[in-house]
């Protein structure tokens, strides 16, 4: 008979949540199916090789308090909040089958009556009943390893639709990136639909349906949140999501072309960044002092590619030169503005 195991969470932290999700991962039993069920509050979660400065309008979620979580798989951008439900599945290499997991969670939604798919490489769609198109309704990303494999996704019961499109539609910048880039879909809750859906009654359908499939029971377990807050393996999984070289610092090569024109000349500056750090800056100006571009140049070579990193260089910069403070400071807010 298959052991499962089905987890709750209680928490809405998105790091400690991820922490656990990794630490059952990693601690996962070769004969197990596990199913986590969880919910974060506001956050922006990126895919592993995305990049935040592209993905996200990062200086919205600064000024809302928005988390950045960058995830351990692959796929595209997501907003969380409470009104998303996240699933995930954990099975060994042998026995994962993602199909199966997709068909587990349409089977739940077929028995709270949805008419729901499973389409593409990772999506799941129902039909809007006004207008007859397929809409969106989960998206998922995987992690497999030859001994075990992770199934994750969202589910969105009554997201704020408006919201999501706030975080995930940063300005257009002239930057250019390697990795994965989202793909914007039409999205829908299912509230919608079904008015009196709530995170526990699909949670209870998707238990059901996982059980159902596997032909097996057991008892569900909700974590002891306060204990596993001081569980060292959840600590330093957490302390990791949480830390800005994973959030920032994993993001693969780009480039960022940035040009403004100010009362004491125009300026112009490429940089090259690897891993959030810039490796190299070309400054070009026709202002009447080349020294500020060439300062500036200077400094910019090394730094983090963070807006707290500029306005320490720069402040430096003004210390220095300060009679070129007003070019430095201009430039330094028009690049913090820039860098969100």
């Amino acid at each position: 008979m298959t052991k499962l195991r089905v987890v709750l969470s209680d928490s809405f932290n998105p790091y400690f949540n991820l922490a656990v999700e990794r630490w059952l991962f990693e601690t996962l039993e070769p004969d197990c199916q596990v199913l986590y069920l969880w919910r974060n509050h506001d956050t922006v979660v990126i895919g592993r090789s995305q990049n935040p400065w592209l993905e996200c309008n990062l200086g919205k979620m600064q000024d809302d308090e928005i988390a950045l979580v960058r995830r351990p798989t692959g796929g595209g951008a997501v907003f969380h909040d409470l009104g998303n439900t996240n699933f995930t599945f954990l099975s060994s290499g042998q026995t994962y089958d993602k199909h199966a997991n997709s068909a587990i969670i349409t089977t739940a939604l077929a028995a709270m009556n949805f008419k729901a798919t499973a389409v593409g490489r990772n999506d799941i769609v129902i039909e809007d009943p006004t207008s007859g198109d397929l809409r969106k309704i989960s998206g998922s990303a995987y992690r497999e390893l030859p001994d075990r494999a992770l199934h994750h996704g969202t589910l969105l019961i009554c997201a704020d639709l408006k919201r999501l499109a706030e975080y995930l539609n940063p300005r257009k910048k002239k930057l250019e990136a390697k990795g994965v880039q989202s793909v914007r879909s039409r999205v829908m809750n299912l509230i919608e639909i079904k008015p009196d859906i709530e995170h526990a009654s699909l949670c209870e359908a998707i238990i059901a349906s996982f059980c159902n499939w596997h032909q097996a029971t057991c008892t569900v377990e909700e974590l002891d949140t306060d204990s596993l807050r001081f569980h060292p393996q959840i600590q330093a999984y957490f302390t990791e999501l949480n830390n800005w070289d994973w959030q920032y610092g994993k993001t693969l090569p780009f480039t960022h072309h940035l040009e403004k024109q100010f009362s004491w000349g125009g300026i112009d500056i490429l940089l090259q960044a690897a891993h959030g750090q810039i490796n190299a800056a070309h400054v070009y100006s026709d202002a009447l002092h080349p020294e500020i571009a060439e300062t500036i140049q200077i400094k910019l070579q090394g730094l983090r590619y963070d807006p707290l990193a500029m306005q320490q260089a720069f402040t430096e910069l003004s210390a220095r030169y300060p009679q070129f403070q007003q070019a430095y400071l201009e430039s330094l807010h028009w690049l913090m503005a820039e860098l969100k």
